[in-house]
C-alpha cells in the first residue's frame, strides 16, 4: 500500500487541505483505505439520482437508528452541494459519555457532487474532537457489466 501524507479533504472539488500543525510533541497519524461495492442491475445514472434522493438517505438512517437532518442542499449549474448533520439515536457506554461531557456525538457531513461526474468528494465534522478527529474523500460510481 502506498503512505500518503493525511489530509483533510481532497480531490477537484475541495483542492487540498493540510492538516493543521501541531506541536512537535504531538503525533499526526492518516489512515487511508477504500471499499467497493458492486450493486446489481442499476445503471449509473439511476444510482446516481438513488444515492442523493433525501427520501431514501432518511428511510436508511432510519432503519440504522439515526437521525439525519437536510441543513442545506443547492443544486446550481450542474453542481450539488448538500450539507446533512447525522445524530445516531443510541446510548453511548458509560465510560465514554464520560469522557465526552455527556456530550451526544453527531457529525456534519458536506458532500460536493458534479451531476453527472459519477464522483463526489466529502468532509465530515464531528461534534465531539473536531481539532483531533478529521474525515474525508471521495465516492464515485463505477459502471460494471452487473451494475454499478
Amino acid at each position: 500500500m502506498d503512505a500518503k501524507p493525511p489530509v483533510l479533504a481532497s480531490g477537484p472539488l475541495f483542492g487540498r487541505q493540510a492538516l493543521p500543525k501541531q506541536s512537535a510533541s504531538v503525533t499526526q497519524m492518516g489512515m487511508h483505505f477504500s471499499t467497493e461495492h458492486l450493486i446489481e442491475g442499476i445503471d449509473c445514472p439511476t444510482f446516481e439520482r438513488l444515492f442523493f434522493a433525501e427520501d431514501l438517505n432518511v428511510a436508511i438512517c432510519q432503519a440504522l437508528r439515526m437521525q439525519r437532518e437536510l441543513l442545506s442542499r443547492d443544486e446550481h449549474d450542474g453542481l450539488l452541494n448538500r450539507q446533512v448533520r447525522i445524530r445516531p439515536q443510541r446510548e453511548l457506554p458509560g465510560p465514554i459519555q464520560k469522557v465526552l461531557g455527556g456530550q451526544r456525538v453527531e457529525y456534519t457531513e458536506t458532500m460536493r457532487h458534479r451531476v453527472g461526474s459519477r464522483r463526489g468528494d466529502w468532509v465530515i465534522v464531528p461534534s465531539v474532537f473536531a481539532d483531533r478527529v478529521s474525515a474525508g474523500g471521495s465516492v464515485e460510481f463505477a459502471p460494471h457489466p452487473r451494475g454499478v
